[in-house]
């Protein structure tokens, strides 16, 4: 290879390494949260009733948990997380299984 060669695929490199984590490079890769200003705001309560229970999203703040049946999962969680005794499956981002504290139960056969 000639030296010329290298030094583009060095500038290449470089390029995208800089893209990759610069501010604007980790948008396009990460979901872009607003950060907390401060702990009490991350551990502010949810805006409604939980009734599967509390987890966090993906930007550290928390969420309600979701229920037999709802919707889950995606990248980042985006949808959210199940509650306790239930997991999201990959095949219908739905949250599947028992709810433990009430055994509400998805499929519910």
């Amino acid at each position: 290879m000639c030296p010329f060669h290298n030094f583009i695929t060095i500038i290449l490199v470089l390029t995208v390494t800089v893209i990759i984590f610069s501010d604007k490079g980790t948008a396009m890769i990460h979901l872009p949260c607003k950060r907390c200003a401060t702990i009490q705001e991350c551990n502010a309560d949810p805006p409604q009733l939980c009734v599967f229970g509390e987890n966090r999203d993906y930007c550290n703040r928390r969420v309600c948990s979701k229920g037999p049946g709802e919707k889950c999962g995606d990248r980042f969680n985006i949808l959210g997380t199940c509650g306790e005794g239930l997991w999201c499956s990959n095949k219908d981002n739905r949250c599947h299984g028992c709810y433990i504290p009430t055994m509400a139960c998805y499929p519910d056969d």
